[in-house]
């Protein structure tokens, strides 16, 4: 329920321009870019102190938007339910996200993590019964469920470590599992958001996360936070340059650019509107994984990725065709 003092933004549903699809093709890439920002970032850090600090520095961002924005932050008890259990799933996600990234290549991340787009289309439909299952969407589904087939039966036991990121079947299975929570996030989100607004629920739920993955970095990583002083962030970033800036792409490019400019795209247009170009995300994580980690674009992984992107298309494009625009809530991934 929406508080009198705070400001509500409507969606007006304009029409796309040449500008607003740019800006919806630089999002998908910048979002696709973050697979490889993790993958540099976990080579020298363990994988969940990595989610630990990007989540800080998310939290921080959320924060200095809601006061931009005059959004009060105070929840009442019949919201904290909601706001603890979004949390504990982004912690569930962004850590299955993490510990895959580090375990597997940049573009299995990227392929995998987008699958969400069918978790949610199946979940809604099988499980919800809140929409229909449309033969176009179906197709898309069987298309990108042989593209995933593809990836850990053939793919991945066709990776070497001579050349880019080895690819292992645990890495894998725990991205499709990142890409499964994302679409139940995705989906308990919309309920939630229902009793808290935008803001405070991914600024609260933000907090729950960060406070999940000090706990377990502490517990199973071995890192002491007081140990972590001004001195050693510095002699680190001389040091490990690539995996900073890794931490400052996710932490301000993905969760404090992408979500200002999406979160501005969608007061002005339909989500079915700005939805299907993620079909694009896939393609750019991939080609920026080729270019800045060398990983092997081989004919196997070039068919999965086609059918992946396919899949995409086909959902998002038939929801935009059929649907009337309300917002969904796209998670930093």
């Amino acid at each position: 329920m929406t508080s009198k003092s705070q400001p509500v933004h409507l969606v007006t549903q304009q029409p796309l321009s040449m500008t607003t699809a740019g800006l919806c093709v630089l999002m998908s890439a910048l979002w696709g870019a973050n697979a490889v920002a993790v993958k540099f970032s976990t080579v020298d850090i363990p994988a969940i102190s990595t989610a630990l600090i990007r989540f800080v520095l998310a939290t921080l961002f959320m924060l200095l938007w809601c006061r931009w924005e005059g959004v009060g932050l105070k929840l009442n008890r019949t919201q904290f339910r909601s706001v603890l259990i979004t949390g504990v799933l982004l912690f569930l996600q962004i850590g299955a996200f993490h510990l895959g990234v580090a375990r597997s290549s940049s573009s299995h991340a990227t392929l995998f993590v987008n699958t969400y787009v069918f978790w949610v289309v199946a979940l809604e439909h099988f499980v919800m019964r809140a929409t229909q299952l449309s033969w176009n969407r179906m197709l898309g589904l069987l298309i990108a469920g042989s593209g995933v087939v593809l990836i850990v039966a053939v793919d991945t036991q066709n990776t070497t470590p001579t050349k880019g990121d080895p690819a292992t079947l645990a890495g894998d299975l725990m991205l499709l599992a990142s890409g499964f929570l994302l679409g139940v996030k995705i989906i308990y989100t919309k309920h939630a958001l229902r009793k808290v607004q935008p803001g405070p629920l991914t600024f609260h739920s933000g907090l729950v996360g960060v406070v999940l993955f000090a706990i377990y970095t502490t517990l199973f990583e071995g890192v002491n936070l007081l140990h972590v002083t001004p001195a050693v962030i510095w002699q680190f970033s001389v040091e490990h340059t690539p995996s900073l800036l890794g931490l400052l792409y996710q932490g301000v490019v993905v969760a404090g650019f992408c979500f200002a400019l999406s979160a501005l795209l969608l007061r002005r247009h339909a989500a079915s509107q700005i939805s299907v170009f993620s079909f694009a995300s896939p393609l750019f994580g991939l080609t920026f994984s080729v270019i800045f980690r060398g990983d092997q674009l081989s004919p196997w992984l070039a068919v999965a990725a086609l059918c992946v992107i396919v899949g995409i298309w086909l959902v998002t494009a038939v929801k935009a065709r059929g649907e009337n625009g309300v917002p969904s809530k796209k998670s930093a991934r």
